[in-house]
């Protein structure tokens, strides 16, 4: 397998990418954080999150 040289551009597009993930997972984990937060004051611990990590996206 021949390699070819590391560009400052891979490294950018390397850290844009990188960068869109943690946003992505930020907002993915407020949104959990939020939900969990609701129940809590509801007091509903009957529906459990296990198993429920996949919501589907609008």
């Amino acid at each position: 397998m021949g390699g070819r040289a590391v560009t400052a551009k891979d490294v950018q597009l390397t850290r844009e990418f990188e960068y869109k993930a943690l946003a992505l997972d930020r907002e993915t984990l407020n949104k959990w954080l939020s939900k969990l937060q609701r129940r809590l004051h509801e007091g509903d611990e009957s529906d459990s999150f296990e198993g429920r990590q996949q919501e589907p996206n609008c």
